[in-house]
């Protein structure tokens, strides 16, 4: 040892003695000064967390009272079709509602997984899916509290868990349904099991926290961040937590506790009480909040080491001061690399996470049309197919792998298939669209007759990705066209429209269905041509194109929209064919077609459900984040500014509590429209549930122009709305954000937007806050 090295030992050790003495006192006081911090930081949070499980509760209520408004559910047509022995009616009787219940179920944005309609005694009427209402363990429910409430109130009705009708735990939104004459004629029930609610709390939307609850009003477990089961009708079994007895003395909102657990584990954590009288625990280690306060508790120890060391010698001091420089310099250094590999950590789980919404968002149509009744196809820029929906893989009766590539083609028929696959191919390196027909092997080895119609698509970046195409069974069409000529019944009796014209084009004969779908008499149309259906919706170039592929190919098939007699419009699929003569001449056209008006309505009402706000039809959350990744990647193109403005209405829950959720949805719509009319087109006013609203400002110079579209905004927000002859008032808080300077990410912009809104309430609402990131630390 040198004597450098004895001075500092016979220095340091009292001093060494000193700072443990220290670190002891200045651990405690730290301890508690931590917790203290940490729950004050953290309780915006809480808030934040419990907004989305109330917004996704919202979201699930909206879309029930949606459904319950469509005028399938205006009535019930099989009351007496009832039976207790299947509980309710059979699968095949008013089968418009379970379409309508199929739609609602196959949506991907909400948590209800079973649908009743229960009859004003407490009954099943039906409960979908079928298979569901065949196993219920419990044919009425009047004795059910929310049924009670629902029936006595005559308003939308959210159960506490219960042990459901076919033994799963779980909670009910129940909707009265009212006829004309204001009697009440049935329940609309949504059954969202408890598992689904805990999805809500999983450990990806809880974070920093490491655990958390949901308990409903009668202090049952309903949700879980560990995904354990919850509520048991037997036990009743009841969540004991500090938290909620701390909550029941104080009566607040929101109360926040540290405890031990009889293991000897120390938390820390936070309960809420969300609108719906449930309440959200969350809660995290007290060790490893500690944890993080632990690098100030090791500097406030150094800085008391440094004071005692500073009486013994000055020359001790300098060599100290040295040393330490150099040792906080290691320190320096080792944290600049620590933080550095941090961030590159932190980026590139943003980078995968932002690729996996992308390619989650690529497959979202395909998600959609997994189950529709058309057979749906996918290629790739190789053009082997890469999807087969299971209305494909059903009708075939073969696995996914079975088909992909070119394993599809082994069940065209040998006499169809070097045709189909040499047009596909043509096509295909044209990038044009198609439509064909071809023999295709079913599972039950028969063939049947399917028109393929293909179209190619494009990424966000206008690059060509692929073929998507959609199959349909024509083998029907092909038999009634063999058939016309030996049948006259067949004729008469079709369901399809029919028309017969000679070489020149002249209607010569039509069927009974001509007359049902178009309005014109067989008289009517003798002596016509079909330019008497004419609509004016497709150009001349269109009709003179289809008869001319008639003439060259023989026949023409497709999609048109023609006029009825009494002047309205319909979309028809018609198949168009000319019928050779003795003389191999063509010596008449027939024309088959068949009224798709309803299905192309279904379809625009489906494309709607999809991307628009059922109440206000402004852009949901779909489409609002593809308008988002558009808005961003348009700003980056043009060099100009996109500003993202984040509002929430202040006031409007007593709206709701005063008048009425009917009002408060009056109340939203005019809103809307208020917006609407002071946005530009090019900009976008999105409803993300509740009362919280998403504004995008493209092409923005500066954040001048946002600012000044954000207070007109503000200021309509402001004037007076008329609920139930009484003007009521309302204001908006709003939190804005700028891209590129806030950052480029949209989940990120969003979560800026959402802090600065927080802000501008905090700080007595009704005034909008630019992003700080100073602020937002706060």
């Amino acid at each position: 040892m040198t004597r450098k090295q004895k001075i500092m030992f016979a220095f340091a050790m009292p001093a060494l003695v000193a700072v443990a003495a220290v670190w002891l006192l200045v651990g405690r006081w730290h301890e508690q000064l931590a917790i203290e911090r940490w729950s004050s930081d953290h309780r915006a949070l809480v808030e934040s967390i419990a907004r989305v499980i109330e917004q996704e509760l919202a979201n699930d209520d909206e879309l029930l009272a949606f459904t319950a408004r469509l005028p399938e559910f205006s009535s019930l047509s099989a009351v007496d079709r009832v039976r207790p022995a299947i509980n309710g009616i059979p699968g095949d009787v008013d089968v418009g509602k379970r379409r309508v219940l199929d739609a609602l179920l196959a949506g991907a944005n909400h948590h209800i997984a079973v649908a009743a309609v229960l009859l004003p005694n407490g009954d099943h009427y039906l409960a979908h899916p079928y298979k569901v209402q065949r196993s219920l363990r419990k044919y009425n429910l009047a004795d059910r509290a929310y049924f009670r409430e629902a029936t006595r109130t005559r308003s939308r009705t959210v159960s506490d868990s219960i042990i459901g009708a076919d033994g799963i735990p779980a909670v009910v939104i129940d909707i009265p349904l009212i006829n004309r004459e204001g009697e009440l004629f049935a329940h609309l029930a949504g059954v969202v099991p408890l598992g689904h609610l805990s999805k809500m709390v999983g450990q990806a939307q809880i974070a920093p926290f490491d655990h958390a609850m949901l308990v409903d009003g009668q202090g049952l477990l309903i949700g879980h961040s560990l995904g354990e089961a919850a509520g048991d009708a037997v036990e009743r079994r009841k969540v004991a937590h500090p938290l909620l007895e701390k909550m029941r003395i104080s009566g607040q909102r929101t109360e926040f506790a540290v405890w031990s657990e009889a293991s000897g584990s120390e938390w820390l954590g936070f309960a809420h009480r969300l609108d719906s009288g449930w309440t959200l625990i969350l809660s995290r280690r007290l060790d490893e909040v500690m944890a993080e306060y632990a690098t100030a508790t090791r500097q406030i120890t150094a800085l008391v080491a440094v004071i005692l060391l500073l009486t013994g010698s000055i020359g001790l001091i300098i060599a100290i001061r040295v040393t330490r420089r150099w040792e906080a310099a290691d320190q320096e250094l080792l944290a600049a690399r620590d933080g550095l590999e941090k961030r590159v950590a932190e980026r590139t789980a943003d980078l995968t996470e932002s690729q996996e919404k992308l390619r989650q968002s690529n497959d979202f149509y395909l998600t959609v049309l997994e189950h529709f009744p058309a057979m749906i196809w996918r290629s790739g820029l190789d053009a082997r197919c890469d999807y087969f929906n299971a209305t494909w893989l059903e009708f075939r009766g073969r696995s996914l792998a079975q088909e992909v590539g070119e394993g599809w083609v082994e069940g065209v028929h040998p006499d169809d298939r070097e045709r189909c696959v040499s047009d596909y191919l043509r096509d295909f390196e044209a990038r044009r669209a198609f439509s064909m027909e071809y023999r295709l092997q079913r599972r039950d080895g028969q063939y049947r007759w399917i028109l393929d119609v293909g179209r190619p698509f494009f990424d966000l970046d206008g690059q060509f990705a692929g073929y998507l195409g959609a199959c349909f069974d024509v083998s029907e069409r092909h038999d009634a066209a063999e058939q016309l000529s030996l049948t006259a019944s067949v004729f008469s009796h079709a369901r399809e429209g029919i028309l017969i014209t000679d070489a020149e084009g002249i209607i010569v004969d039509v069927n009974a269905a001509f007359t049902t779908i178009t309005g014109y008499s067989r008289a009517d149309a003798l002596g016509q041509t079909p330019a008497i259906l004419m609509a004016g919706h497709q150009s001349q170039e269109c009709y003179d194109a289809m008869w001319a592929t008639v003439k060259q190919n023989g026949d023409w098939q497709g999609d048109i929209w023609n006029r009825k007699k009494n002047g309205e419009l319909y979309a028809e699929l018609l198949t168009f064919s000319a019928v050779p003569g003795e003389d191999d001449r063509t010596g008449h056209y027939l024309g088959i077609f068949s009224d798709i008006t309803l299905h192309k309505e279904h379809e625009k009402r489906l494309e709607k459900l999809a991307h628009f706000d059922l109440l206000t039809d402004l852009p949901n959350r779909a489409l609002l984040n593809d308008r988002l990744h558009m808005s961003i990647a348009a700003a980056r193109r043009k060099e100009t500014r996109l500003a993202i403005c984040l509002l929430d209405l202040d006031g409007f829950k007593a709206v709701n509590d005063r008048f009425g959720h009917a009002c408060g949805d009056r109340l939203l719509v005019e809103f809307a429209q208020r917006a609407v009319a002071i946005l530009r087109e090019s900009d976008t006013i999105a409803r993300l549930g509740g009362d919280e609203f998403v504004i995008l400002l493209n092409d923005l110079i500066d954040i001048e122009q946002g600012l000044e579209v954000v207070e007109r905004v503000l200021d309509a927000a402001r004037r007076s709305y008329e609920l139930d002859g009484e003007l009521v008032g309302v204001s908006g808080s709003a939190g804005i954000t700028v891209f590129p300077d806030d950052g480029a990410d949209p989940e990120v912009l969003l979560r800026h937007a959402d802090q600065a809104m927080y802000l501008a309430k905090r700080e007595g609402c009704n005034r909008y806050f630019l992003f700080d990131p100073l602020r937002a630390a706060e």
